[in-house]
């Protein structure tokens, strides 16, 4: 080909490329990975974090959690059959939610393990769960909204029961989800229609993704707009203040509850303050853009995972209400239910930590095996499938084509060398959980045992942590005056 033909081509080749990437969206960058929305905080080069100083001041923390913030086990049950025909937001902890609406129930960034990262490392919780994992209602729609330890917890995605929830996920997180039936990727301001009365909708947070040393920004993170019958939450993502949100007010405000994150934002001495994590005040001003109505903090009392004293956020909180137009309906104890308040049951413990930087290090080759033993598993579900479902199609195919006799010969050698290759790829997936075990001094998982029994009857005679109603205790901030039931059974 003449060079000046192959010029020509190049040309062509670099303008369309050129195009093409001026129509991809802000968001996404050329090399694959993402940002946050035009206009948002920048984190300056002169931040310095260090896992030791965090440490040093992290034990200067008062660890000491208000009796308060405990329920009463004899309340849960009461709780949980009086509003069992309700809609309703019950707080778990930390950012996961249940919320029910008419008949589907969503659960948002789950995580029931009890430490914020790898297996054994990351900061432990100072307050249990208010349900157990294998005692949550059926759910329906399962949200996450970014990758990060205290959100995205595989334990829990693992040993899920309801497998055959709805996922959705912003992109390139659904490979996490192998085992689920339905998992849907999100870019955002992608709509998904749940059913009839129910539409969830992606939208911008001001954060980043991030789980080992060379992923940073390689998947997406957002918030979650559910619409229901008229009525409007946002479940944020972590997120940050940036003019997104005045944006977002513009667009799909005013939204009737919003959820948002109102912890983990002090790391002084080391800087000031997290520019991907809104303070108090800062979760108003979102909601104040968003012409949000109600105001619900969340990410705060599970975790230490920055240095403000453990019950700060809801005072600040609180406190910030009426500077910022709204008003403050009370001190909120770990729980809401739409209208109604709940409590977050709890167990206290004090043995919350955070990652040494030699535990860094360790996590990093712990989390190297434990993607040894993922892949194997991804391979035995491979082989598995190609048992039980390729093989007998395959098998039929032949039959109908070739032959009924050559269709069974081949089906039993194949058959034989499946099901060998099948035993061989689990002895070889025990033999790496064992070796793995040397790593972090736990038992090897028996084959199986991680799998959930069928949630138990939350009405069951043993009591439960869960959530109790609190009508009188309530940092659920008010933009304007709600309407009757808001967010409930309400009128269109």
């Amino acid at each position: 080909m003449p060079k000046l033909s192959i010029l020509i081509l190049l040309i062509i080749f670099y303008n369309s490329s050129a195009i093409s990437m001026e129509k991809k969206p802000y968001h996404h960058l050329p090399d694959g990975t993402f940002r946050n929305p035009e206009g948002s905080p920048v984190r300056s080069d002169k931040v310095k974090f260090s896992y030791k100083k965090f440490i040093q001041e992290k034990k200067k923390i008062d660890m000491t959690v208000p009796k308060e913030h405990v329920v009463d086990k004899d309340k849960v049950r009461a709780d949980l059959e009086k509003f069992k025909k309700d809609d309703y937001i019950a707080w778990i902890g930390h950012a996961t939610f249940l919320i029910k609406l008419g008949d589907t129930t969503i659960i948002t960034d789950p995580v029931f393990s009890k430490n914020a990262g790898p297996l054994i490392f990351g900061p432990d919780r100072f307050t249990e769960p208010a349900l157990k994992l294998n005692e949550i209602p059926k759910t329906d729609v399962f949200l996450l909204t970014h990758n990060h330890y205290d959100h995205q917890d595989m334990s829990t995605i693992r040993r899920f029961p309801f497998k055959d929830a709805k996922v959705l996920t912003p992109l390139k997180l659904g490979k996490y989800f192998k085992r689920y039936k339905d998992v849907n990727e999100m870019d955002w301001y992608d709509e998904i229609q749940i059913n009839n009365d129910l539409k969830i909708t992606l939208l911008p947070a001001v954060h980043w993704s991030k789980r080992s040393l060379t992923d940073a920004n390689k998947t997406l993170w957002g918030n979650f707009l559910i619409e229901y019958k008229g009525k409007k939450i946002l479940f944020a993502c972590d997120t940050g203040y940036g003019n997104i949100y005045k944006d977002l007010g513009e667009k799909y405000g005013p939204i009737d509850l919003t959820m948002i994150n109102i912890g983990a934002y002090d790391f002084r001495p080391m800087f000031d303050k997290s520019i991907y994590h809104t303070t108090p005040e800062e979760a108003l001003n979102v909601a104040q853009d968003l012409k949000s109505k109600k105001v619900l903090g969340t990410h705060w009392g599970t975790f230490v995972l920055s240095l403000e004293p453990i019950m700060e956020p809801p005072i600040r909180f609180k406190n910030a209400a009426k500077k910022y137009g709204s008003k403050a309906a009370g001190e909120r104890v770990a729980g809401a239910v739409l209208n109604k308040l709940r409590n977050e049951g709890t167990t206290v413990t004090m043995d919350g930590r955070y990652l040494t930087e030699d535990e860094v290090q360790q996590a990093q080759v712990v989390l190297a095996a434990q993607d040894m033993v993922d892949r194997i598993q991804d391979m035995l579900e491979d082989v598995t499938a190609m048992q039980f479902k390729d093989l007998p199609a395959l098998s039929a195919s032949i039959s109908s084509t070739v032959g009924t006799n050559e269709s069974q010969a081949f089906n039993n050698a194949a058959s034989g060398a499946l099901a060998s290759l099948v035993d061989a790829i689990q002895a070889a997936k025990v033999g790496m959980e064992t070796a793995q075990g040397t790593l972090t001094g736990q038992e090897p998982v028996v084959p199986g045992a991680e799998e959930v029994a069928t949630p138990a009857d939350p009405m069951a005679d043993d009591p439960i942590d869960a959530v109790d109603a609190v009508d009188d205790v309530e940092v659920d901030v008010d933009i304007e005056e709600p309407a009757s039931n808001s967010l409930g059974r309400a009128r269109r």
